[in-house]
């Protein structure tokens, strides 16, 4: 008789039942004991589910077959013959290496993996130690770009390896203590940057030079620092003084003491068409391609912010910049205020869809002054920055600033 641990086999193909375990497990049910032909062929009749495709199936095969075990088996094997499973091929599986991520959301936290509690990053290193061993990368080509898809409070804690082996054993050794104190610091530098986007989507939708003068006049960092002042191009022949002390593009010398001439919104937007990046498709393939796209932008530009002549890498599946889209998902059909949606943009990409968005309406003619004359300032370095930048930028000096006030007094207070 089938016992509980035998399932009975339908053969119908639902989903669930495989007929090679089926048939293995029959014959593991005899595996040790006197081969007895007989009473597998009965142990496999009985465990056939009554008035099923398999139950049919055997009442319909001659004695002749149902004889002997032999006989029997084979033509099990003829009616339900082994699945060819299609073996992956070495792009799929990398693919599948890249869409491998460590959430951040996860990091520190544990997980189950078959049934087992565990870090989450402890069983991240061992599910992408097995898929870099089925590839197989025995070079470690690939350790560089999974190390820079982890999160920063893991990837900080790394150094460069040449082999899976000492990559993963490196993941796995790291304390959790020095985990979390790398989360904190996140926390606090991305809680900063919102701050900063939240002043800077405001300043960007009222006239910019009264909308910024505006913000900073509101923020109490202790001494005043005067507004910056937004002025048109003078004589394009006057001289820029250079500087070598001060380190800010925006603090090393007034924004009227050095400018490039004016360029039109039609300009600016035609950089914005021409230096426009691919947006890849919302794959694992797309994805792995455009956390490649982001790891080079940050190495090429490293802390600068993004502009028509470098434009941020675009969210897979995403849509264009300029199309109208929501700034906080990056799809269209709704405003940023009544986004529902999980997946939030980075906030690089965020900054630069304002700044696109911001070239496009002044393209149109659309913004609140539109008899004003665009301004392009110029940091010591040569380097230009936008109207929009310029407002990120002293935003992000001034909220710097106002936390590094409020540290100092926790320190004066504290040591008296």
């Amino acid at each position: 008789m089938p016992d509980e641990n035998t399932p009975l086999f339908w053969g119908d193909g639902r989903e669930g039942e495989n007929p090679q375990d089926f048939i293995n497990t029959v014959e593991r049910k005899f595996v040790g004991k006197a081969d007895s032909g007989a009473d597998k062929i009965d142990y496999l009749r009985l465990s056939l589910k009554a008035s099923s495709d398999a139950d049919a199936w055997y009442r319909g095969l001659d004695t002749t077959i149902t004889g002997t075990w032999t006989t029997l088996v084979s033509a099990f094997n003829t009616k339900w013959p082994v699945r060819v499973i299609a073996t992956k091929t070495k792009e799929e599986k990398t693919a599948i290496l890249a869409a491998t991520v460590l959430k951040e959301e996860d990091v520190g936290k544990r997980i189950t993996v078959n049934g087992v509690e565990e870090l989450s990053h402890i069983a991240w290193a061992n599910k992408v130690e097995r898929l870099a061993e089925a590839i197989p990368d025995r070079d470690g080509l690939l350790i560089s770009a999974t190390r820079k898809a982890l999160p920063i409070a893991v990837r900080s804690l790394l150094l460069s390896y040449g082999s899976w082996s000492t990559f993963c054993d490196a993941v796995r050794a790291l304390p959790l203590e020095r985990i979390e104190e790398n989360q904190l610091e996140e926390e606090k530098k991305k809680r900063s940057e919102a701050k900063t986007d939240r002043l800077l989507l405001a300043a960007t939708q009222q006239t910019p030079s009264k909308a910024l003068a505006a913000t900073l006049r509101n923020i109490n960092i202790g001494a005043p620092i005067p507004a910056p002042r937004f002025n048109t191009a003078p004589n394009t022949n006057a001289t820029r003084p250079s500087n070598t002390t001060n380190s800010s593009p925006f603090y090393s010398q007034p924004p009227n003491a050095g400018m490039f001439p004016t360029r039109t919104p039609a300009q600016r937007w035609a950089d914005v068409v021409s230096f426009a990046l691919i947006i890849h498709p919302d794959t694992p393939a797309g994805r792995a391609l455009y956390e490649a796209q982001v790891n080079e932008w940050a190495r090429k530009h490293g802390n600068r912010g993004p502009n028509e002549s470098r434009p941020y890498p675009l969210s897979p599946g995403s849509c264009p910049v300029g199309s109208g889209e929501c700034w906080t998902c990056g799809y269209t059909g709704h405003r940023g205020d009544s986004c529902s949606a999980n997946r939030v943009i980075p906030q690089l990409e965020r900054r630069w869809r304002s700044i696109a968005s911001s070239i496009k309406r002044s393209l149109n003619g659309v913004t609140p002054t539109t008899n004003a004359t665009p301004v392009n300032f110029v940091s010591g370095g040569d380097q230009w920055y936008s109207q929009e930048e310029y407002n990120a930028q002293v935003i992000h000096d001034y909220l710097e600033a106002q936390a590094a006030a409020q540290e100092q007094g926790k320190a004066e207070g504290s040591s008296t």
